[in-house]
């Protein structure tokens, strides 16, 4: 299945941006960020909004493979090559966060 960028399509987006952000938010004042086992920092605001915007990424788009920085994938690197994929990265420059 080819995802077809539609009007609809990036309305969707949108949505699942805006409410991730707003999830994050709730966490502005929260405690610092912890470590990964890969040393880079992560928090709760980066883990509540990876939560969202994989929920609603599989309900929206099923069959669309979905990778993040805040959660595994279930499928292998390779292959990803020639699918198409979501590659989400929930709230960048968590240390300035």
């Amino acid at each position: 299945m080819q995802l077809e960028l539609t009007r609809n399509f990036l309305l969707v987006l949108c949505d699942i941006a805006r409410d991730a952000g707003c999830a994050a938010m709730a966490y502005y004042d929260a405690p610092a960020a912890q470590d990964k086992a890969d040393g880079s920092p992560v928090t709760l605001a980066d883990l509540a909004a990876d939560a969202i915007i994989a929920e609603r990424l599989q309900t929206a788009f099923p069959h669309t493979v979905r990778v993040s920085e805040e959660s595994a994938s279930n499928r292998a690197p390779e292959s990803l090559v020639q699918t198409e994929f979501f590659l989400i990265d929930p709230l960048d420059g968590t240390k300035e966060f």
